[in-house]
């Protein structure tokens, strides 16, 4: 009787342990789908928002580039005014000297 009883009492006691157990470990497995859940939601927001940051990086370089190119253009336009001006200064009375040459007889010999 006392082997029955025995037995009983361990049967019983493996259930319960089994049972709650099963139960601890259930909890658990909620537990880290719920935190697998979680860190998927954390990694698709994260991911959005580096596409957006991407994007809007892009985009200002793209805007640097294209001033710096409109800057570059403007400064080349500017340096070809200045040499035409250059020009101008240097060979103005240079041309003033020939013309005043040729309209006042230049190398005519008077006999």
């Amino acid at each position: 009787m006392r082997r029955e009883l025995n037995g009983r009492l361990d049967k019983m006691v493996s259930t319960d342990l089994f049972a709650a157990e099963q139960k601890r470990v259930d909890g658990r497995f909620r537990d880290l789908g719920d935190d697998l859940k979680e860190a998927s939601e954390k990694s698709a927001s994260l991911e959005k928002s580096l596409a957006h940051e991407v994007s809007e990086r892009k985009q200002a370089e793209t805007t640097a580039a294209r001033s710096a190119l409109e800057q570059q253009k403007a400064l080349e336009d500017q340096r070809g005014k200045n040499r035409w001006t250059l020009f101008g200064i240097i060979a103005g009375p240079f041309v003033v000297g020939v013309v005043g040459f040729i309209l006042g007889g230049g190398l005519a010999v008077v006999r």
